[in-house]
């Protein structure tokens, strides 16, 4: 994020397949949005052929992705090369020099989207009511040495992403200096390690009247990624009236079932959940307890 801000926009390639949802391109392009806030960014390469031979979605996304906030889609690419890895990707035109279908997608989607881009001109921003917390350096901590969980961390960010276009809410994914006053509502999914002063800005968040929803395994952690050696989460247990006392983390292998049943009760309604994560201590100070296993 530090780098981005001196830079004039911030950009990224996107390429998609069947097995990506409308939903996860969102996450991306907002993702994308995050880096540089204020400005829009650019799709530094997008598939010519997207999601061919099965179907062209070409127009389709081109839309998805200026609704998103893109202000400059670049296709890759445009004519195919005679050598390379990647001469064989999809093209507009051939190795031969022939127009391929794509290309009278392409014509056919800026036909109908430049006329709407005259009429409104350049539209500000989406300006999100909602934040979500995408660090770094916390998915350095979190993935603690392992690649698999530095991609379950974008993927446990990505779960709250799409609950939240469920109910109709788009969000802006920030870094942990962002300016949070904008939002009504902040979503922590996860933040292994929260500093002192990191703290006291979520406090004076929720003094203001922000909402604050912070995930499981945060506060946990120094910036070393060991454990603390007090109760959870760090210098927020007074904010939550509660703290954690114990953590487990394990994994999915670990029971034959990929997880663990517990029942429990929500209220005076009896629950079942599946944990296959981790498992904690909570003990509430001061908290509403509403369900507990």
């Amino acid at each position: 994020h530090a780098l981005f801000r001196r830079l004039s926009a911030a950009g990224g390639d996107l390429y998609v397949n069947p097995m990506h949802r409308l939903s996860g391109i969102a996450f991306w392009m907002d993702h994308l949005r995050g880096f540089r806030p204020g400005t829009l960014p650019w799709l530094l390469e997008c598939s010519t052929t997207p999601w061919e031979p099965v179907k062209n979605l070409l127009e389709l996304l081109m839309v998805h992705y200026h609704a998103r906030g893109a202000d400059l889609q670049l296709y890759f690419h445009w004519r195919s090369h005679s050598g390379g890895f990647e001469k064989s990707h999809g093209s507009f035109v051939g190795f031969c020099g022939t127009e391929r279908p794509g290309l009278a997608s392409f014509r056919k989607a800026a036909e109908h989207l430049l006329p709407v881009l005259r009429k409104f001109g350049d539209l500000p921003p989406p300006q999100c009511r909602a934040g979500i917390l995408y660090d770094f350096d916390a998915q350095y901590n979190y993935s603690q040495g392992f690649r698999s969980r530095s991609a379950e961390y974008g993927a446990r960010l990505r779960a709250f992403h799409e609950h939240l276009l469920a109910g109709g809410i788009n969000s802006d994914l920030v870094p942990e200096d962002a300016d949070f006053g904008t939002y009504s509502l902040l979503l922590i999914p996860v933040h292994p390690h929260i500093s002192r002063e990191f703290a006291d800005r979520l406090k004076t968040y929720v003094r203001n009247g922000g909402v604050l929803l912070l995930g499981a395994e945060s506060g946990l952690f120094d910036e070393e990624s060991n454990f603390i050696s007090g109760t959870g989460p760090e210098h927020l247990q007074e904010l939550f009236g509660m703290e954690i006392r114990d953590f487990i983390r394990f994994r999915k292998s670990d029971f034959p079932d990929g997880c663990v049943t517990f029942s429990g009760r929500l209220g005076e309604k009896p629950v079942r959940s599946e944990c296959d994560c981790w498992i904690a201590s909570l003990h509430p100070r001061h908290a509403e307890v509403l369900c507990s296993f």
